[in-house]
């Protein structure tokens, strides 16, 4: 075992993700305490990760600065961890992934104040950091007067339990403010004094498995912010932008109303989301492409989409096996439906591909079983992909418009039709293709 001393002055330097630069590097697993001589003046980003033997860490009285990710990983630092007086920035995740359960901090501060062994502002307005050791019940007290919670405020606190009420006090919530937090749990609701974004994982992967309701004041979801969470009802607001993998997930989510004023969604934005079915409806407010994977897994016994849509992405809907059979209304303004994007689905019925559309990707359908009906293909199809209608069962004529020059493989293999009505452009058939 060593004790690593850092001597010096002035400003340590900052370091990168697992940097083999440092100097201790390849003694990084065998050092059990870290000092600091009474010049250094700050501790450098990134500068310990992977010293997970270390057990102590004794700051001097000089130190002003603790850099990002300083100690990040070195899960066996425990118990209290205490600020020196002239600290006046503690960098994000500074702590990450270790044990300790309180913070301390020398009277003469003038920067920050500790209030039930939580690091805040001076003024008590900003939570700055929870350690990620602390357990118990997620009290009340701890937001009276905030304003803000920083980034990564109560990032992996995971003792930490029950349910959470945001005061109408807070305006803003960082990213990865609660990220990782699996013991909390219960209804969350965002008040409307929060104003602009949640940010990237801001509540991923928490225990929440009530109700999420989110205020008036929140115009845009960041990616990630709710994915794995176990809400059972979504309330949006009046959010404008849901970002990628937002509620990716979100397995025990029932039903999805997405506001009228969303303009974008990103992909895998609500993929497995196994438990959402009923009606979706894409409002004609959300323009450009339905993104790769956004309703992946889904269950959705009814799909609209609005005339916002110029296309559907890459498994769009992959596999959405509702309990009976889907009905599908493509909106007027679709101009490619990519590979796979309603593959294994339970569409059922008639499908009618509107005139807008001029591409149909490899796999579109691909084993769309239900689709028992008849098939009305775009006026102005040009593009036809293999196995895009694999082993969907269509019963009535199809008829291939005059823009196809070539029906690849399988494109149709195991339709029930009684004909196909093949126009004189189509010079190339693939094997199987009519099948």
């Amino acid at each position: 075992t060593y004790t690593l001393t850092i001597s010096g002055i002035g400003e340590m330097k900052d370091y990168g993700y697992d940097d083999s630069s440092r100097p201790w590097y390849n003694q990084r697993k065998s050092i059990t305490k870290i000092e600091f001589d009474n010049q250094v003046t700050s501790v450098g980003a990134w500068a310990f990760h992977g010293c997970t033997n270390a057990i102590e860490i004794s700051l001097s009285d000089s130190i002003e600065k603790i850099g990002a990710s300083a100690f990040q990983g070195l899960s066996k630092l425990t118990g209290e961890f205490h600020i020196g007086p002239k600290v006046k920035v503690l960098g994000q995740d500074a702590f990450y992934a270790t044990s300790i359960s309180k913070y301390t901090i020398d009277e003469s501060n003038t920067s920050y104040v500790v209030k039930d062994d939580i690091l805040y502002s001076a003024d008590g307005k900003t939570i700055i950091s929870c350690p990620q050791g602390k357990s118990g019940e997620f009290q009340l007290s701890w937001l009276d007067g905030v304003e803000t919670i920083a980034d990564s405020a109560f990032r992996n606190c995971k003792k930490l339990v029950g349910p959470v009420v945001i005061p109408d006090s807070v305006t803003s919530i960082g990213a990865l403010a609660f990220q990782a937090c699996q013991g909390l749990t219960g209804d969350l609701v965002i008040p409307d004094s929060v104003v602009g974004d949640i940010e990237e994982w801001t509540f991923g992967n928490c225990g929440f498995d009530g109700s999420l309701q989110i205020g008036s004041g929140v115009c845009s979801i960041g990616n990630n912010a709710f994915q794995n969470c176990k809400f059972t009802k979504l309330d949006l607001g009046n959010v404008t932008t849901i970002g990628d993998a937002a509620f990716s997930g979100c397995s025990a989510v029932e039903a999805l109303t997405i506001p009228d004023g969303v303009k974008s969604i990103g992909k895998e934005a609500f993929k497995n989301c196994s438990s959402m079915t009923g009606e979706l409806v894409v409002p004609d407010s959300v323009t450009g492409e339905i993104g790769e994977g956004t309703f992946y897994g889904c269950k959705f016994t009814s799909i609209k989409i609005g005339n916002g849509i110029t296309a559907i992405g890459q498994e769009a809907f992959y596999n959405n096996k509702a309990s009976e059979s889907t009905s599908l209304v493509l909106g007027n303004n679709i101009t490619t439906i990519k590979q796979s994007a309603f593959s294994g689905a339970s569409i059922g019925g008639n499908l009618v591909i509107p005139d807008s559309v001029t591409e149909i990707q490899k796999w579109a359908f691909y084993n769309c079983q239900n689709l028992t009906g008849d098939l009305t293909l775009s006026k102005n199809l040009i593009s036809l992909g293999e196995q895009a209608f694999f082993n969907c069962k269509f019963t009535g004529p199809i008829i291939i418009p005059d823009g196809i020059t070539s029906i690849p493989m399988s494109t149709f293999y195991e339709a029930n039709t009684v004909c196909f009505v093949v126009p004189g452009s189509v010079t190339e058939f693939g094997n199987y293709s009519l099948d």
